[in-house]
């Protein structure tokens, strides 16, 4: 338990510092970040109950496709967050996909640890939107939705637009 605290502690140090300054990493980069992430998450978690699949595909149409870091890592913590629970079962799927210079990225989970209903929304979801229309203004799409139980993240952005900002 002490370990882990600490590692949580040295990745979240990790994402605020070295990525946060970089203007764009390369998707491969970003994916493996997410990846680490959810590895790093799963040791707080009882594997027998909440199942969480990570899949990350890449054409390699594109092997330069560059994305703002951290964008997307605020809807795999979400999922974490709200998609774990220690009694009940659950499932969080999420992927990232790069096709002829557009990602795709996608998180779902079952709502079973959902916000109690007298504490406010947090900013990070909104702070997303913001950086989405800030740095792909035009060229990206993000639905959210609730329904059945279910949360669920789409987002879309044409990378090659930005490819040289």
């Amino acid at each position: 338990p002490q370990t882990r605290s600490v590692v949580i502690k040295i990745l979240r140090r990790e994402k605020r510092s070295a990525r946060a300054t970089e203007d764009r990493v390369s998707v491969e980069e970003e994916a493996e970040y997410i990846r680490r992430y959810i590895e790093l998450q799963k040791n707080r978690m009882d594997e027998s109950r909440t199942h969480v699949d990570y899949v990350y595909a890449n054409d390699r149409s594109c092997p330069q496709a560059q994305i703002a870091p951290m964008l997307l890592v605020t809807f795999v913590e979400n999922a974490l967050k709200y998609g774990t629970s220690s009694h009940l079962e659950s499932e969080i799927r999420i992927s990232v996909g790069l096709k002829e210079g557009v990602l795709y990225f996608m998180a779902e989970n079952q709502v079973v640890n959902p916000r109690p209903a007298d504490k406010a929304p947090g900013i990070g979801i909104s702070n997303c939107r913001k950086r989405l229309e800030l740095l792909y203004p035009s060229a990206h799409s993000l639905e959210i939705t609730e329904t059945e139980g279910w949360y669920r993240v789409n987002l879309k952005i044409n990378l090659l637009r930005y490819k040289n900002q």
